[in-house]
């Protein structure tokens, strides 16, 4: 929508939706957004409203919901960014009345209502997501971008914390899904990204792109993931099998995987060794569920992190799970975006991590 030299005009919009219902405008000094794969809520807002002379009681203090969008001037109309809706965490104010808030998407409300008496997962798995986020979130919608599958019954304990989002997280990964909330406040189940397909935008050397880095952490990589249930009926494995990927198990591996499961896996010269990681999950019904659970797993483990700082390319329409094209290199690479740190303002350049 910009032409060179153009600054976008943009405005932050909030809306305080209290505990006890009803919706408050509110003003504000400023609002940035964190968006990460990383954590059990993919988004987290910092929010500075300035002091309200007008409203002497207005409680703007931890447990209420905040919604925020963003919105740009495009010729005569503005064109709306929405930024989420937020479970309000922590709401200190200062001697001068200003309030700086931070809020949470609503997979935290459902990580914090763990689970009080042990349930059981089976049948329909979008029917048992829908009814462990409700549980948590009564008027969350969900939306799901896969087809259904049935589960095999599976007891998800109650007790330790987390265990309401850890009931959700095992059996969506056993069906190679994520779930989440979106910038717009719905739940999503979807298929897990994958470092492939047509680009949803790009970052160019010299246009987009102020600098740019990558590196490896062996913390974060494994070439054999193993999936099985937790009573060790079903099993599965997965492998990097890429010949030319740095974290190519070899030929030899490849070959005997097959028979890893009663003879186990030893490494071969000249590799990347074995770097092996073994998953117990709810969920898993059969062998083929475990194996493409195993595949799963793998695909965003042997993979390079890369540290954009990006300024023409502000847009607030940035979210985990982008597929971008970055063209700071030759050859150019698509990668996946794990997190993005946003000025909601339009004010500063936008930090990316991402996986290719």
């Amino acid at each position: 929508m910009l032409s060179a030299g153009q600054v976008p005009r943009v405005r932050v919009e909030a809306t305080l939706l209290p505990v006890g219902g009803g919706a408050v405008p509110l003003p504000v000094s400023s609002a940035r957004r964190r968006s990460s794969a990383g954590y059990v809520h993919r988004h987290e807002l910092t929010l500075v409203v300035p002091d309200l002379p007008d409203r002497p009681r207005l409680d703007l203090g931890a447990g209420h919901m905040v919604m925020v969008s963003t919105s740009i001037r495009a010729g005569r109309e503005w064109v709306n960014a929405p930024q989420g809706v937020y479970r309000i965490t922590d709401a200190p104010r200062d001697s001068a009345g200003t309030w700086s808030l931070t809020g949470k998407s609503e997979e935290y409300v459902a990580q914090r209502a763990d689970l009080l008496c042990d349930v059981k997962a089976e049948g329909s798995a979008l029917e048992f997501l829908a009814t462990m986020i409700q549980g948590a979130c009564p008027d969350a919608r969900l939306l799901a971008d896969v087809s259904d599958v049935p589960l095999a019954a599976t007891k998800c304990e109650s007790g330790q914390s987390g265990s309401r989002w850890s009931a959700i997280e095992s059996v969506a990964a056993a069906c190679g899904w994520s779930v989440w909330c979106d910038l717009r406040g719905v739940w999503r189940v979807g298929p897990r990204r994958r470092v492939e397909g047509s680009p949803d935008w790009s970052v160019r050397k010299g246009a987009s792109a102020v600098s740019w880095g990558s590196a490896r952490s062996d913390a974060e990589t494994y070439n054999v993931v193993v999936v099985r249930d937790r009573d060790r009926r079903f099993w599965g494995i997965a492998v990097d099998d890429r010949p030319g990927s740095p974290t190519y198990v070899g030929a030899d591996v490849v070959q005997w995987s097959r028979s890893a499961r009663t003879r186990g896996l030893n490494a071969m010269p000249r590799t990347y060794g074995l770097y092996a990681h073994v998953v117990e999950m709810d969920g898993i019904g059969s062998d083929a569920q475990a194996e493409a659970a195993a595949q799963d797993a793998l695909a965003g483990s042997a993979s390079v992190r890369r540290s954009l700082e990006v300024v023409s390319s502000w847009q607030p329409w940035a979210d985990v799970d982008d597929l971008l094209l970055i063209d700071t290199e030759a050859p150019a690479v698509l990668a996946v975006l794990d997190g993005v740190d946003v000025d909601l303002t339009g004010d500063s350049s936008m930090r990316l991590e991402v996986r290719s």
